[in-house]
């Protein structure tokens, strides 16, 4: 049985943690093929979550940062789906610093970019610490170049043999506009099925980042918030008939 039919069947986390310890032997011509499929279903499904989960939002009165017309520059839309410009930016990327999980980029050729970030005007959980840390996954832009390129430079200038970092989305204090830490990111290159998403705090996989934050409605630091104290209700509404991944 293929991978991807087991992950099909509801061997979700069975089957990333077996392609996840292949390592890069999970390019090889026998194997590739399949965990392919296996992403690009597993972001199929998250796309389908975030399209239900946009309009809840929008229902419960959320208000998104990216459609406040105060808002600086950043962010540019609460949904983009793939770009032809995206993906050349990827190529450019990977000629430079090396390949791309394939649990990234299959969510850069499915899903596209997405950014949660936002109030509510009578729902404190959103604001109030712990912090909520909404989904967010920055699209990949000629900011990322800038980035490559300061990179590269420095690399050439010390001789560094240091992996490029690739920032996906901004960190839990920054999405609430308090100073916070380093980005969330992933080390490149990585020709693993999967990787883990530097500096965001369950020091998981970017695949199982994902599981959280759909678990959680979009919003995965409800889940340190005490029991009787979380909003269950809210969750389930926001998280009716998603899709496991």
């Amino acid at each position: 049985m293929t991978y991807l039919s087991r992950y099909q069947k509801g061997e979700y986390e069975r089957v990333w943690k077996e392609l996840l310890a292949l390592g890069a032997r999970v390019r090889q011509d026998a194997v590739y093929p399949d965990a392919l499929a296996v992403a690009r279903e597993t972001m199929r499904r998250a796309r389908a979550n975030i399209d239900l989960l946009i309009p809840r939002l929008r229902e419960i009165g959320y208000l998104f940062e990216a459609e406040n017309p105060d808002k600086p520059i950043y962010p540019d839309a609460v949904f983009m789906p793939p770009s032809d410009s995206g993906r050349a930016f990827i190529e450019q990327i990977e000629k430079s610093a090396g390949v791309f999980p394939i649990s990234l980029r299959a969510w850069y050729d499915v899903v596209g970019s997405v950014n949660l970030m936002g109030k509510h005007p009578g729902i404190r959980f959103f604001e109030d610490e712990p912090l909520a840390d909404p989904l967010v996954v920055d699209p990949i832009s000629d900011y990322h170049l800038d980035l490559l390129a300061d990179w590269e430079a420095d690399r050439d200038e010390v001789g560094e043999d240091e992996s490029y970092r690739l920032e996906i989305a901004p960190d839990e204090y920054h999405k609430a506009k308090i100073t916070g830490e380093a980005p969330y990111s992933i080390a490149l290159p990585n020709a693993s099925a999967d990787a883990r998403l530097l500096d965001e705090w369950h020091n998981t996989t970017f695949v199982n980042y994902l599981r959280s934050t759909f678990r959680f409605g979009g919003f995965p630091g409800f889940e340190r918030l005490p029991d009787g104290e979380r909003p269950d209700d809210l969750i389930a509404f926001l998280t009716k008939d998603f899709l496991p991944l």
